[in-house]
């Protein structure tokens, strides 16, 4: 059992280690030249595109502890 506990406080601080980066990454894709998501006239692809990598970074990390939790959270139980 203890390393299931073992393995969802490494899941936990992956998770926080990641966020800043996954933001950055999304910064950067959002705010090129090529992408550039704050433009008026965007297509509907553009603005799908655009609306995918907005939501990429809370529901990855959201999925990293909600895993992490799930494993530190069987451990307590028993």
């Amino acid at each position: 059992m203890i390393y299931l506990f073992m393995v969802g406080m490494i899941l936990f601080f992956i998770g926080l280690a990641l966020a800043p980066v996954l933001q950055d990454v999304t910064n950067e894709n959002t705010h090129n030249e090529q992408l550039n998501c704050s433009a008026e006239n965007l297509t509907k692809e553009d603005q799908s595109a655009c609306t995918s990598i907005d939501l990429f970074n809370p529901y990855f990390i959201g999925v990293v502890f909600g895993i992490a939790g799930l494993l530190i959270g069987r451990v307590v139980i028993q």
